[in-house]
Formats: structure tokens, sequence, C-alpha cells
């Protein structure tokens, strides 16, 4: 996964994800007690060239592509997320 914070807000993340366990321990360092996620869009598409060859993945085999906001308490963006797995080794469980 790929995890974008806003670099204005959280100048010290960097420091703090080196010394953290976890990206929500890192978080509370920079003064954010609870986030949670505020949409996750999923998508597929055929891998690019370097993508395939991380993944260890067929050029001609679509990729599971997620891409996710988490805000905080207030409604504030804390992170912009994107991960992309091999379709044949990701399952999705929706429950209510």
């Amino acid at each position: 996964m790929a995890g974008h914070f806003p670099a204005a807000r959280f100048p010290g993340l960097l420091a703090a994800l080196r010394k953290s366990a976890t990206i929500t321990e890192a978080l509370l360092q920079q003064g954010v007690s609870d986030y949670r996620r505020q949409v996750t869009r999923v998508s597929a598409r055929l891998p690019q060239p370097q993508e395939a060859e991380l993944l260890q993945t067929p050029r001609n085999r679509p990729l599971l592509i997620t891409e996710n906001v988490n805000v905080d308490q207030h409604g504030a963006v804390v992170e912009f997320g994107v991960s992309r797995y091999p379709t044949p080794r990701v399952q999705i469980v929706i429950e209510p």
C-alpha cells in the first residue's frame, strides 16, 4: 500500500513513522487521536510493467485497485491510500 499524508499538516510524520510500529501510532504522535475510513473506491485494471514484475503476476491478469481516504474526528483528511492486489490472491467480503 502507498499512503499519502498532508505534508503541511504533519511535518514530523516521517520521523514518527520511523519510530512507530503502526501508522495509527505515528498519527497519534502528530495529534490525531482517532480517524476513520471515509470512502474506499475499488476498481480493476491491467498492471503496468513494473507492477506486474513486483507482484509477480502476468501483464494480462487484472489487478484489483483500492483507493481510500481516511479522515480525523473533524472530517479533515489524514491519509489517501492506494493498494494493488493480484486478483487470484484476493477475496472481498462485505458485511452489513
